[in-house]
């Protein structure tokens, strides 16, 4: 070190002399200075998820265009589009009061979790009549990328089919057809309510994929903890396969799954759709029947899991319950339990 010490703050250009800067107070200038360049670097990425309920026409536009730029059909597209103009056709009742200002539809944050501990309640429980599910939106807005080859009728295998009353199954009745989960699983009302919104080039493909995507398993009675992943996993893709489902190729399929161990079943209770962009992801997704529409813009998929995680009542692992999302049929990340 010379005898002259320069330091630049905030472009300011200040020198001392050796003897005018002893060793001690030279270090703790220096470490300062570490530190606030440390939160000058960071501050430019303070801002890393951004979330719209799609109810900005401009964000609703641009996400539609990302759905036919990914491959996604035109039908399906516009019966995306037409339901989220439904939803908000209705006095949308979400306080947030507590949200920074929106710009251009999308309100940013420094993570998932801060988001959510914003909400005054989970998403689930906005109030506003039922309508479309997240199944549903999955399907439609896929339409095109996600794909099944078998017709409603077609037997091939047993399907353990849950009752669509609540978030949550409550029954599980084995029958031989997708017809037969759809009919079983899917209320009349709900039926009623949602028709409108499914193209009629989709009709018997969404019946197979309603009882594809929402499902009761059964593990091997062999299963343990520290091989619920793959087993998990490995469940899925055999019953994927056996209803012929085809995964998109250009973006992944999110399906959320609680699993109960010492029963040895799990039931899927979630889906959205993530697309990769030429930075970072963009997760689209409908929250229950009552809740709204959700894009998440992010750069760091730990924030989708922590939103992912959100799907659930807190529990803990009492009682061997565990919780998974699954990317397509590829990939299986556990998902937390104390958010």
């Amino acid at each position: 070190m010379g005898n002259i010490v320069s330091l630049y703050v905030v472009g300011a250009n200040v020198k001392w002399s050796r003897k005018q800067c002893p060793v001690k107070t030279m270090k703790t200038i220096l470490h300062l200075l570490i530190v606030f360049g440390f939160l000058v670097c960071n501050s430019s990425h303070a801002e890393t998820i951004r979330i719209s309920f799609l109810n900005d026409s401009g964000v609703l536009k641009e996400t539609t265009e990302l759905l036919k730029k990914s491959g996604c059909r035109n039908d399906g597209v516009a019966a995306f589009r037409k339901a989220v103009e439904r939803y908000y056709s209705i006095p949308f009742e979400l306080d947030l009061s507590k949200f920074p200002q929106v710009q251009h539809g999308f309100y940013s944050f420094q993570s998932s979790t801060q988001i959510l501990a914003l909400l005054p309640h989970a998403l689930r429980l906005t109030p506003h009549p039922w309508e479309f599910n997240c199944f549903d939106t999955v399907i439609v807005a896929s339409a095109g990328q996600l794909q099944v080859s078998l017709s409603p009728n077609d037997i091939s295998g047993v399907f353990l089919a849950p009752q669509m009353t609540t978030n949550f199954a409550l029954l599980n009745l084995p029958v031989a057809t997708a017809r037969d989960a759809f009919d079983f699983s899917v209320p009349a009302w709900y039926r009623e309510v949602s028709q409108g919104f499914i193209p009629k080039s989709m009709i018997d493909a969404r019946i197979n994929l309603i009882a594809a995507l929402y499902g009761n398993y059964v593990l091997p009675a062999s299963t343990t903890e520290d091989k619920l992943n793959d087993a998990v996993l490995s469940t899925l893709r055999v019953n994927w396969k056996r209803q012929a489902i085809t995964f998109p190729a250009k973006f992944e399929v999110i399906s959320c799954h609680a699993v109960h161990l010492p029963s040895h079943q799990f039931t899927t209770l979630h889906a959205g759709l993530l697309f990769t962009l030429s930075k970072g992801y963009s997760y689209l997704e409908k929250d229950s029947g009552n809740g709204p529409f959700v894009r998440l813009d992010f750069d760091n998929k730990s924030d989708l899991v922590a939103w992912l995680s959100s799907k659930f009542d807190r529990q803990e692992n009492e009682g061997g319950r565990y919780r998974f999302a699954t990317f397509n049929d590829t990939k299986i990340e556990a998902l937390r339990l104390d958010h």
